[in-house]
């Protein structure tokens, strides 16, 4: 499904971008503007989708780097940056990995995908730091974090501290 998504929105973009370059009056400009935008966040959400398949479901640390380059091109935010640097430093890419992280600004909805690259790098303690502050700042209810919490047991990303006793302790664990 992604994989068609993609194809189907790639034309409409380049469409949009030729309607846009012809100019116009002002408002149909902005209209156009509008609705390029509009492609962009849905081709990159589309590429993203696959990137996460390429990486959980088909094992495939290459293809899904390949993917998440491609949408960080249409969709340069904080969300996507950090993103960038995960799919890096798991695809083995630490130098550029690192040189992405230095672009990031830490803020609550990137601290998870922080601590698994981090983890991913083998600096324990700053995954550790961040995936503590995710866990204290983003899950109000009880049944987010515990869900949360069941996710992290789980993700290959934080396998290099999963035996560190903070990360016991943090999971709510005995440590």
């Amino acid at each position: 499904a992604g994989l068609e998504a993609v194809r189907r929105l790639e034309p409409i973009e380049s469409t949009l971008e030729d309607w846009r370059a012809g100019g116009g009056n002002g408002q149909d400009v902005r209209q156009r503007e509008a609705q390029l935008r509009m492609i962009r966040e849905l081709h990159g959400d589309a590429l993203l989708s696959l990137a996460v398949n390429a990486n959980v479901r088909l094992r495939n640390p290459a293809r899904a780097l390949e993917y998440i380059e491609r949408a960080y091109a249409l969709t340069q935010n904080p969300f996507m940056r950090a993103l960038r640097a995960c799919y890096r430093a798991r695809s083995g890419k630490t130098d550029e990995a690192r040189a992405v992280l230095r672009a990031v600004v830490p803020a609550p909805s990137l601290y998870y995908n922080l601590a698994c690259t981090h983890a991913l790098l083998g600096e324990k303690e700053l995954a550790l730091d961040f995936l503590e502050r995710d866990f204290r700042e983003n899950y109000p209810t009880p049944g987010s974090l515990a869900r949360q919490r069941d996710w992290a047991r789980k993700d290959p990303d934080l396998a290099s501290i999963a035996g560190e006793p903070r990360f016991a302790r943090l999971l709510g664990g005995a440590g």
